[in-house]
């Protein structure tokens, strides 16, 4: 499977983040590992992976944040990531319509709400 990783220069709850790749690297699953916190073999070393906090594994389609890399022998590395929701299925999060109950300046009156928006004249 194919490992791009990466800098996240972003702030994690953002859904669109500003990456940096830094290698892509061919890795093997760890056993047997979960999709939401996988755990990846990959070839090198710590130093040149020490900057990496982000990570994306096209055969899952999802993205990650590396939560741990250990160096599990001479030029093999693991690593531990967790799933970023956010990233990862924002194309779906983007295209949901929804109503929002409350908003700055405006309001829908046909929302059952105990609240209604009036505005004052000074």
């Amino acid at each position: 499977m194919t490992v791009v990783l990466q800098t996240n220069n972003s702030e994690n709850n953002k859904v669109h983040k500003t990456l940096t790749n830094i290698v892509s690297k061919t890795g093997s699953l760890r056993e047997s590992t979960s999709i939401v916190n996988p755990k990846i073999l990959v070839q090198g070393d710590l130093a040149s992976l020490r900057n990496c906090n982000y990570m994306t594994i096209s055969d899952f389609g999802r993205s990650y944040f590396v939560t741990d890399i250990v160096a599990v022998g001479k030029g093999v590395v693991e690593l531990t990531g967790h799933c970023d929701v956010l990233s990862s299925f924002s194309s779906q999060i983007l295209s949901n319509t929804a109503v929002i109950l409350r908003q700055e300046n405006s309001f829908n009156r046909y929302l059952n709400d105990s609240k209604f928006m009036t505005y004052q004249n000074n």
